[in-house]
This record gives C-alpha cells, structure tokens and sequence, in this order.
C-alpha cells in the first residue's frame, strides 16, 4: 500500500494536540500504529499522514484515525475501509489469431486469448497491435487499443472477431494482449 490519508479535523480541536492512525481488523481489537500528525495551527485545516508505498498493512481492514491529547488516546474515531489499489500482476497466457481474410495487407479473423493463470485482480484483457512482440504500436504520438474484452468467470478463453478487411497499421507487426483492472494495466503483454 502507500498513499497519503487526509484527516477532516474534528469539530472542536481545542483540547486535541495530534491525530493517531492505525490498521485494524474488523472483529479483532489488534491495532498498530501507521502514524501521527499534529493538528493544523489554522483552526478547521485538513491533515495529512503519507503511508509510504510498498507499506504492508497484513491483511487490516481499516484504517482508523482517533484524536489524541499528549498521549491520551479518545475512545472512539472515525474508520474507513482499505483497499489495496494496484494494477494486475499476471499477463494474460497467450494470444492467437488466425487471418482469415484472403486480401493482401488486410486482416480478419478470430483473436483468442488465453487467460491469465489467475484473474483475481483482472477486469478485462486489452488488444493492441505491437510493433515488435513487447511494444505497443505508437501512432499519432498515443497507443490505441483494438478492442477490449471483459472477462467472462469459468470460460477458457475470451475471444473477438476482427472484421474482414481490417488495414493492419503501418509499422504494426504483432498483437499484443494485456490484462486490465480499474487501476491500469500490466505493462505485460501476451504476443
């Protein structure tokens, strides 16, 4: 994990000098400590504590902030769930397609692409046309993907249909497969 947790001051500050941080489980009183920040001197200013990236929350549910006095901790404070963003770790498997348009320099076909060895943390599978089989056909200054699949749970592979007479982009030599979620891509790719 990593990131930066904004603390909406409590309604009266007076009495509070810091803001405490910690992970928490939900049905467990186990806590431990992330971090600490003073209050702002501008009454009603937001906070801030950074959690460096690569920190290891194991496995907490929550992120808890309580207000403190000196070492005095409040009973009680606010809670919000953690969420581990992070693009996917695996590639998808592979890629096949076969042209079956019989026009030269024109493609159509079936692209088949075989699934990741988990889709845990995959939402879809981007295609792209590549100009070697690790990079991404650059035209016009950006990467365009051809299509994209959602995943359908318990099929084998995720398929599509290239129109017959698709004109292959100049400088495109591959297909490129790469699996997505809501927080990017994997870099990875399937050719």
């Amino acid at each position: 994990l990593g990131g930066v947790v904004e603390i909406t001051p409590a309604q009266v500050e007076e009495v509070l000098t810091e803001y405490v941080a910690f992970w928490g489980r939900e049905n467990d009183d186990a806590r431990i400590e992330v971090g600490r920040v003073p209050k702002s001197p501008i009454t009603g200013e937001i906070v801030q504590i950074v959690i460096p990236l690569g920190t290891v929350n194991d496995d907490y549910d929550f992120l808890l902030v309580i207000c403190a006095y000196g070492d005095v901790l409040m009973d009680s404070g606010k809670l919000t769930a953690v969420a581990d963003r992070a693009i996917p770790v695996n590639p998808p498997a592979g890629i096949d397609f076969v042209d079956t348009d019989v026009n030269s320099g024109l493609l159509g076909g079936k692209v088949t692409i075989s699934r990741s060895i988990s889709e845990a943390d995959i939402t879809s599978y981007v295609v792209y046309f590549g100009e070697s089989t690790t990079d991404l056909l650059i035209s016009e200054g950006r990467t365009t993907p051809w299509t994209v699949l959602s995943i359908t749970p318990r099929a084998e592979t995720a398929t599509a249909s290239m129109a017959q007479g698709s004109a292959i982009p100049a400088g495109a030599t591959h297909l490129l497969a790469r699996s997505r979620n809501f927080d990017g891509e994997l870099p990875e790719s399937a050719a």
